[in-house]
């Protein structure tokens, strides 16, 4: 009976030990790698996004994006690339886009851009005394410029 336990562990871990070494060196997906979603504009999916967070959230939560806009800012160092595509929404929101690999080709300010990217979510906006600072910001994740 010993024997057979003791075969019964040593079986389980050498499955979990080839399931980990498998996961761990499965390739990352990016939105580059996914089917898209949903062509849209920056602007509509902010209106979206402002009409009802609560809808925009069941329909786009981790689901892959081509979003086309213009370029507000662009930032690149050692740890990330990172894009923001104004929209026209009265909350003065912005697209946040953050890359999946560093970009060769750096965007400039108002340039007109499409973006495959992975909605992650948003951040709210701030507020200090009832006056907005910073509009809400909808999150695009592992982007990749598209053709």
């Amino acid at each position: 009976m010993l024997k057979k336990i003791i075969l019964f562990l040593a079986i389980a871990i050498v499955i979990a030990a080839g399931i980990g070494i498998y996961l761990y060196n499965k390739p990352h997906e990016t939105a580059a790698d996914m089917e898209i979603f949903e062509e849209i504009s920056a602007n509509d999916l902010m209106k979206q996004f402002d009409t009802d967070r609560g809808a925009f959230m069941k329909k786009y939560l981790n689901k892959n994006l081509l979003v086309t806009g213009s370029v507000q800012s662009f930032g690149q160092d050692s740890i990330r690339t990172q894009l923001s595509m104004s929209t026209e929404s009265n909350s003065s929101g912005i697209i946040s886009v953050t890359f999946a690999d560093s970009l060769e080709l750096k965007p400039k300010k108002n340039q007109l851009i499409k973006i495959k990217g992975i909605c992650i979510g948003f951040k709210e906006e701030i507020e200090m005394d009832g006056l907005v600072l910073l509009g809400p910001e909808i999150q695009l994740n592992q982007a990749v410029v598209a053709q």
